[in-house]
């Protein structure tokens, strides 16, 4: 049985699919504004490249933001959160309102900042259901067609795994 990849590639996947969709082409509009409104999209993105790359037990976790964060929205947050890691290359998108310094890529198992901002759990779920996810988007056309979205992201990366 082949070994889990390290934790280093997991952060150059991380980090290349980043980079990735912050150069997507017009004709992905769901990532048009990346990072924000993104983080959900981006977790399944994330969990597929992951599970492509040999990695297992990734678990896409969400939670609602406090009031006191977003008040005028309803808003929720998604993340990975892989071998007690929480992957998060999305959370910049909430630098005006986070009074720490953010870095593009969050990639840690201290929990303190998720906890302070996201206090309040809804899910968190096996991989399973983002493997599921390029039928779910493709028959009901939310935020377009994920194979389309995975394809555009590959290409842009150069991963050695």
């Amino acid at each position: 049985m082949p070994s889990e990849p390290s934790i280093q590639i997991v952060r150059d996947i991380a980090a290349q699919l980043r980079t990735a969709l912050s150069n997507m082409p017009p004709t992905i509009p769901s990532f048009s504004s990346f990072p924000n409104g993104c983080c959900g999209n981006t977790a399944e993105l994330l969990i597929k490249f992951m599970h492509d790359a040999g990695c297992t037990g990734m678990q896409y976790a969400s939670a609602w933001s406090g009031e006191d964060f977003l008040p005028a929205l309803d808003s929720s947050h998604a993340w990975v959160e892989y071998r007690g890691y929480i992957i998060d290359i999305t959370l910049n998108q909430f630098s005006d309102r986070i009074s720490e310094p953010i870095e593009p890529i969050f990639f840690s198992k201290d929990r303190r900042l998720h906890d302070k901002y996201f206090d309040r759990q809804v899910e968190i779920y096996d991989v399973s259901r983002s493997l599921r996810c390029a039928d779910r988007y493709s028959q009901n056309g939310f935020y377009g067609n994920f194979r389309d979205i995975y394809d555009a992201a590959s290409a842009r990366m150069t991963l050695n795994m």
